[in-house]
Parts: C-alpha cells; sequence; structure tokens
C-alpha cells in the first residue's frame, strides 16, 4: 500500500532517505499548518527595522560560517553532527515551551531563534551537505532532490490547508512549533549513527 502511494507521487527513497523523508513530512505538516499564526505575531510585535536586521545578521554569519568551514574545524563539527543536531532540537523546544507555558515576549522569540538558527543550524546544515555527496552520487542526488520537492508540495499543501481551515491560537502553535524543533533533527540523526565511518572520512 505505501509502495503504490509513493509511485504514484513519484517517491522514490533509498533506505537513507527514508528517515528524512518521514521526519520531514510529520514536521512540515505541522510547521506548516502553526507558521501563518507565529509570523504574524512576530511581524504584527517587533519594527521593520528589526527583519531588516535580522536578515543582516543571518547574512552576516552564513558569511562567517562559510569562511571557517574548512580544515580542522570542519572535522570536528562532523564529528559532533550529532551533538549539534541535540543542541538545535533542544534549543527550539526550550525557547517553544518557555513561550508556551510560562511568559511569551515576541523579542525573546526573536533574539532566542535568530541566535541558535544563525549559528548552530548554519553548521548543521554545512554538515547535511557534506554528507550528501558521500550518500548519494550525481543520480542518486537528482531523485533525493526530487523526492525532497515532492515531500515538500505535499506537507505545505496540507498543513496550509488546515491552516487555513483551522487557524490554530499562538499558544498552540508555539507548542507545535517547539515539538517540531524537538523532532527535525531525528531522520539526520540516525542517518549519521548508521553512516558514521563513511561520513566521517575525507
Amino acid at each position: 500500500m505505501v509502495k503504490k502511494v509513493l509511485d504514484f507521487f513519484n517517491i522514490h527513497p533509498d533506505a537513507n532517505q527514508r528517515w528524512t523523508l518521514s521526519v520531514l513530512f510529520v514536521c512540515g505538516i505541522m510547521y506548516t499548518y502553526v507558521s501563518p499564526a507565529m509570523t504574524k505575531a512576530i511581524i504584527t510585535a517587533l519594527p521593520a527595522e528589526w527583519i531588516a536586521f535580522q536578515s543582516l545578521f543571518s547574512s552576516i554569519c552564513g558569511l562567517f560560517v562559510g569562511m571557517v568551514w574548512k580544515g580542522s574545524l570542519r572535522k570536528k563539527v562532523i564529528k559532533w553532527f550529532s551533538t549539534l543536531c541535540i543542541i538545535e532540537s533542544a534549543a527550539g523546544f526550550l525557547v517553544g515551551m518557555y513561550l508556551c507555558f510560562v511568559s511569551y515576549n515576541a523579542w525573546l522569540f526573536a533574539i532566542a531563534t535568530l541566535v541558535y538558527s544563525s549559528l548552530v543550524s548554519m553548521f548543521v546544515g554545512k554538515c547535511i551537505m557534506a554528507f550528501r555527496p558521500k550518500l548519494w552520487n550525481d543520480k542518486e542526488r537528482e531523485l533525493y532532490d526530487n523526492n525532497n520537492s515532492i515531500v515538500c508540495g505535499i506537507y505545505c499543501i496540507i498543513g496550509f490547508l488546515f491552516s487555513l481551515l483551522f487557524m490554530p491560537s499562538l499558544n498552540t502553535a508555539l507548542f507545535v512549533w517547539g515539538s517540531v524543533c524537538a523532532l527535525d533533527n531525528i531522520g539526520w540523526i540516525v542517518i549519521y549513527q548508521r553512516n558514521r565511518k563513511l561520513l566521517n572520512e575525507e
């Protein structure tokens, strides 16, 4: 049954990508469902200058991480990939739960997520970029990218449709967002642990 559904949507994952696609699908639906409510709350509460600063800060961090992504630092970051994923997930989860159950503050939300997403998340992303050529050759990476695009399209349609019909409250959105943060690295952690020797090779 599952194979027929995957074939219908032209999704052909290997053993590794089954993990990433499964997590991507579940977390993607959850995130797209709550993102309109969260985006509105942040944009309404914060000045336009913050959006400019956020973009500037992210750009500077992206440049910095790209410049230092080499040599011994690159090796160490890849070696500690699972730990970085856990830190990223824990940070997002704790921020979400604090804002949901203790005290909501738009500035705290914006600053906390900016700091960890612009530093820890960028290093996690660089690791994944390094892993892809080792896990999949050119033809397999075309399938990988196509699978991701299709799954992304499916979860966006489902998530935004549910959001349109059943817009969540901000508290619900924060709780779901924090839960997504706790889950969204599981697929890549499993892949890294399964292929640790290969992914640490130069």
